[in-house]
């Protein structure tokens, strides 16, 4: 089963538990309650999405925003890219000296 968003829709995965979490920072305002925004695994973009989304890509989203749907036994997760605060990607082709 092939499922392709549309409009400026885009479908997301939780992240597990056991991934690496990723540090940023948002504005002290977006802090003050702590379940407002969630980061997500990037999966597909809609055809008229304004912004580049690249595979390995996580998305933090206001999570109250998130669609929920289930399509052949399926749990799709979709949000409008409105609701996308920011991408974040990890830097690609840079060897860790850690």
């Amino acid at each position: 089963m092939i499922v392709i968003p549309c409009n400026n829709r885009i479908i997301v995965e939780e992240k597990k538990e056991e991934e690496k979490e990723t540090a940023f920072f948002v504005p002290e305002e977006y802090s003050t309650k702590e379940d407002k925004f969630k980061l997500y695994k990037f999966i597909q973009a809609g055809s008229s999405c304004r912004n580049e989304y690249l595979e390995g890509d996580e998305v933090l989203v206001e999570s109250y925003l998130i669609e929920e749907a289930e399509i052949a036994n399926n749990k799709i997760l979709l949000v409008t890219e409105s609701a996308v605060v920011c991408i974040i990607r990890n830097e690609r082709g840079q060897e860790s000296g850690d």
